[in-house]
């Protein structure tokens, strides 16, 4: 009996210190896995800011390659422009090459053009009786313009070169001499036409007729067949007053003159 006592005894210390280390044991895995819970979430914390420090590692990688593309891209476009300019340098010195010859030409046709002029005033002699006038400059004008407007075209004529003759340097004078050229014009003299259209523009060159005589004038020399003078006389009326509406009618007309 005292031996089973004695058995008894020792399993239950025996079991006491094995529940004890079983106790201990629990609360060390309970330990060690609070410990392994907080170690793994540092490190998804750990790995979640690499992934930021590595997308703004990209980031700035992905800009100093596209500064670097597009600073290859201006340097190109440089070496383009380069190659451009150097190219317009060549052509604009062939350009003005010709412009200096276009210019030259031109001061060559206005000179013949004249001298043309010149050969047809000295081959026309206007017969012109002498007349004691007895109405003013501008009454005279007037009837002379109204016959122009009416048709009489031989006696707007004749009273427009009576103007001109003793009212050369009245106001009117340059419509006068526009007029009589106009007459001229639809008389079909053009010869006369032409040196009328030139006294406006030899003598009264301030006038606004004068482009109006540019143009009439280049239109008589094409009726006589002179397309050279003609020409010669629109690229003037559009070099000296480019911004004018005879301008543009000029290059219209210089367009087709050069296309026949």
């Amino acid at each position: 009996m005292r031996v089973l006592l004695i058995f008894f005894a020792i399993l239950f210390l025996f079991g006491c210190a094995a529940n004890d280390e079983l106790v201990k044991t629990q609360r060390t895995v309970t330990y060690l896995s609070a410990e392994l819970q907080t170690q793994r979430e540092e490190l998804i914390r750990a790995v979640s800011r690499l992934e930021k420090v590595e997308k703004i590692l990209k980031e700035q990688e992905d800009r100093i390659i596209g500064e670097r593309k597009e600073r290859e891209r201006e340097k190109e476009q440089i070496i383009n422009l380069l190659i451009i300019t150097d190219g317009l340098s060549e052509k604009m010195k062939t350009l003005l090459g010709k412009v200096d010859e276009i210019e030259h030409q031109l001061n060559t046709y206005w000179r013949e053009t004249k001298e043309e002029i010149s050969s047809i005033k000295k081959a026309l002699t206007p017969p012109h009786p002498e007349k004691k006038l007895e109405k003013s400059y501008e009454e005279f004008y007037k009837e002379a313009l109204e016959a122009y407007q009416k048709g009489n075209y031989e006696e707007a004529a004749r009273m427009f070169s009576e103007f001109l003759k003793h009212h050369s340097d009245k106001p009117f004078a340059p419509n006068a001499c526009y007029w009589l050229g106009e007459s001229f014009m639809a008389l079909k003299n053009y010869e006369k036409a032409i040196l009328s259209f030139h006294e406006i523009i030899e003598k009264y060159g301030t006038s606004d007729f004068v482009p109006r005589a540019y143009l009439s004038q280049a239109e008589a020399f094409s009726l006589i067949g002179d397309k050279k003078s003609a020409r010669t006389i629109l690229k003037r009326l559009i070099e000296l007053y480019p911004k004018s509406e005879e301008a543009k009618i000029a290059e219209r007309r210089l367009k087709i003159l050069l296309s026949d």
